[in-house]
């Protein structure tokens, strides 16, 4: 279902209340059954100003395609 070169926004959900909210946009540099590795920027929600902060380092992440806590979208052309 997903490819290399595909844009993704990926949401990973909270457990606890008191967990950070985490979300990654990044492209989908490979792809397996299980997982995908993909190059973006870390975005976490900052409760002093209420927004989402972008992590300015480009970082390289594995993501699993079982894991129920990944809300995985693929963005648009």
């Amino acid at each position: 279902m997903l490819n290399s070169g595909e844009k993704v926004f990926i949401i990973t959900r909270r457990a606890f209340d008191s967990e950070l909210r985490r979300h990654f946009v990044g492209e989908i540099q490979d792809v397996n059954q299980l997982t995908i590795r993909v190059r973006g920027y870390a975005f976490v929600f900052d409760d002093v100003v209420s927004d989402f902060v972008r992590h300015d380092d480009l970082r390289v992440r594995i993501f699993s395609l079982i894991d129920a806590l990944n809300v995985i979208h693929v963005i648009p052309r």
